[in-house]
This record gives structure tokens, C-alpha cells and sequence, in this order.
């Protein structure tokens, strides 16, 4: 803590006298300004959010907390306050509307559909950052666009980064932090871990980028819907997996309602399990497209409800169509579906969101294996 701060706006010493202190422009150069002027940084939010004809109902309430300013490295700093709490139980039915859902055991993507299954995912690296971006490569030169917001998601106090104050995170379970080659992440177990956000990182957006860095280990459940952004009723954007027991691989699904829906179910393109990989969702308010480690993944929707095979499964000529009328505030959690069901066996490092529709070649590079 700087001791009587505020009496360095009211009377200045002579130059000559004067420290000299270098501070380098950065996203929460102002806030951090703002907030010695001020004593404190305010946040409250919440909102209620219902999956439609759910059993399972994920509700934010409202909330308020103190963020605390950041140290200068991105995920710095502590918050305190109530958040609010979603309610539900582990392994329900339920969904939303108008998407096709999940598989038999656990809970579905979308309403009126049926249940998931089970079975999972080691592995090792990530991330490192700077206070210009996430560097990948480790050669420092990697920066992010101005109008990105990254989520470093290293420690189970907040979450911090470029673009924004630390938001606070209220935590379920046990998970854990630990240390990578590359920086810190958060490992969950698969069961009952996760953290949650009074924040929806694609809140107003037409179009968007949501990038996520992850680590998919085995032993989890077959189905893992393990990053979840929710908005108003059943609006929602989802990162998911389905594994393959069988030869230890996993393959992205991913999960978009915002006016229209769209559920990319890419069971042609598996990946070995117990690596890091960088997944992306691209939003450009006429269509939908996902990538893994910067390659698209041209895969359509599952015809059924859930379990299709390749031959089950049409490989798109023109990305899928998709009208997105954009998703209001709500929350996000990182490590399981937003009604606590579905969870990730693994560990996931760092997001970004950008406003706008990033080609591969503007994404964050992909983590080593």
C-alpha cells in the first residue's frame, strides 16, 4: 500500500525532488490510477438466468464486490464481496431452446433434449504473459488487439488480464492451481470443480471472437460442457468435449443461441488427449465457425441428439449459417456447465474475447503440446 496516497494529487514537491517512476501504458494503467485516486474499486452485477424447461436452473443473483487494483501482471489481485450463485444439481436433465442436446447420462445443450454420458483426459504447458498479451511462443512478441479482453485464469481469487479491473470468482469445489512450463493455470478434477464469473465476457457483442486455452486430461466424463456463457433465458454460447475412451482422443463441440442456434459437433476431427490446445468460436453475425489450434473444423451439426458418428455427421462447404441477434449480461463458468453438471477433467490457462471476427492468423498461437 502507498501511506497517505492522496496527498500526491494535493501538494506536489519541487521537480528536483521528485521520484522518478516509469509507468508503461497498459490496459489497467487507468483503473489502477483511478483507483489510489479513489481508495477503491466498486463492481456490483447479476443477473437471473433460467435455462428454459430445465430442471436444471442456473440463476446469478445480484451480487456486489471490491476488486482490488492489479499488481501490473495480468490475474493480479484479490476481491472480496458476495457473488451471486447459481443453483442446481449434478447429473439432471434439462436445456434451453432450440438446439439439439446432449447424450444419455448427464445434462443436454439445449431444451426438451435428452441427457449426456460419461467417461475422459494429461498433459503438460500453457501460457505465459506479458503486459501486452499472452506469449505462446515464449520470444515475447506476441500482443493482443486493442479491443481484445483476455481472462488469465491463474489463481482462485479473480480473474485478471488485459482490458478490464480483476473480476471476483467465487469458487465450487476443490480446484487447483498449478504450474506449467509456461505459467500458472487452474486444474479441475471432473467432478464437482469449477469457477464462476458475474460476468459475460460477449455481452453486446454482433459479432466475436472467443478464444480459450485448455488442457482436456483423461479420466473425465464423455461429455464436458466446460465453458459456459450464459445470458438472458436460454442465450448462451458453450465450449464443449466428447471423448473417446477407446483411444484416448477428444473432439470440440461447440454451442450457440443468440437469436438463431447453432451446434457444431466435429466427431471427425479427434485429438489426442493430455496436451494443450487453443480453441476458438467465430461469431460474424451471419455465421458460425470453430477452430482448434488455429485449423477450422468444417464439421456440421449432430442429426440426433447426441452420439454421431463421422459418417453421421456433413462436412460443411460454406460455414453454418447462423443469425445472431447477440446475447445480453449474465455469467460465465469455467470448469463445468453453468447448472454444475458436466465437468472438466483438466485445466484451462487463458481466454480472450474480441468484438469482431478474427481470421486464424489474429488468434493467439497455439500453446506447445
Amino acid at each position: 500500500m502507498i501511506p497517505n496516497c492522496l496527498s500526491l494529487f494535493c501538494k506536489s514537491p519541487p521537480r528536483s525532488q521528485r521520484p522518478f517512476v516509469k509507468v508503461r501504458r497498459s490496459a489497467w494503467a487507468a483503473p489502477l490510477v483511478l483507483g489510489l485516486a479513489a481508495g477503491s474499486w466498486w463492481g456490483c452485477g447479476g443477473d437471473t438466468n433460467n435455462a428454459a424447461g430445465s430442471k436444471e436452473q442456473a440463476t446469478t443473483g445480484s451480487g456486489s464486490g471490491v476488486a482490488a487494483t492489479s499488481s501490473g501482471s495480468a490475474g493480479a489481485g484479490a476481491a472480496t464481496g458476495s457473488m451471486g450463485e447459481p443453483s442446481g444439481s449434478t447429473g439432471g436433465s434439462g436445456g434451453s431452446t432450440g438446439g439439439s442436446g446432449g447424450s444419455t447420462g448427464d445434462s443436454p445443450d439445449a431444451a426438451s433434449s435428452t441427457p449426456d454420458a460419461t467417461n475422459g483426459a494429461t498433459g503438460t504447458d500453457g501460457a505465459t504473459g506479458t503486459d501486452g498479451g499472452p506469449d505462446l511462443g515464449g520470444d515475447g512478441s506476441f500482443t493482443n488487439p486493442a479491443d481484445s479482453v483476455v481472462w488469465q485464469v491463474d489463481n482462485l481469487q479473480s480473474i485478471g488480464g488485459a482490458g478490464h479491473a480483476p473480476y471476483p470468482v467465487r469458487v465450487v469445489g476443490a480446484p487447483t492451481v498449478i504450474d506449467t512450463p509456461a505459467g500458472k493455470a487452474v486444474q479441475f478434477g471432473g467432478v464437482k470443480d469449477a469457477l464462476f464469473l458475474n460476468v459475460q465476457p460477449v455481452n453486446g457483442y454482433k459479432q466475436w471472437t472467443a478464444e480459450v486455452i485448455f488442457r482436456p486430461d483423461v479420466g473425465g466424463a464423455q461429455a464436458q460442457r466446460w465453458f459456459h456463457m450464459q445470458g438472458p433465458g436460454g442465450d448462451r454460447v458453450l465450449f464443449e468435449m466428447r471423448t473417446v475412451a477407446a483411444d484416448n482422443t477428444w473432439f470440440l463441440v461447440s454451442f450457440v443461441q443468440g437469436g438463431g442456434t447453432g451446434r457444431l459437433y466435429a466427431v471427425a476431427f479427434p485429438h489426442p488427449l493430455g496436451h494443450w490446445y487453443h480453441v476458438a468460436i467465430v461469431i460474424d453475425g451471419k455465421t458460425m465457425k470453430h477452430f482448434v489450434n488455429g485449423v477450422y473444423e468444417n464439421a456440421g451439426p449432430c442429426p440426433k441428439t447426441e452420439g454421431c458418428t463421422p459418417a453421421d455427421v456433413k462436412m460443411l462447404a460454406t460455414p453454418f449459417p447462423l443469425n445472431y441477434a447477440g446475447i445480453g449480461p449474465g455469467g460465465t463458468s469455467i470448469g463445468t456447465r453453468y447448472s454444475l453438471a458436466a465437468f472438466l477433467k483438466g485445466a484451462v490457462r487463458l481466454a480472450r474475447f474480441t468484438p469482431r471476427a478474427l481470421t486464424p492468423q489474429e488468434f493467439i498461437p497455439p500453446p506447445a503440446p
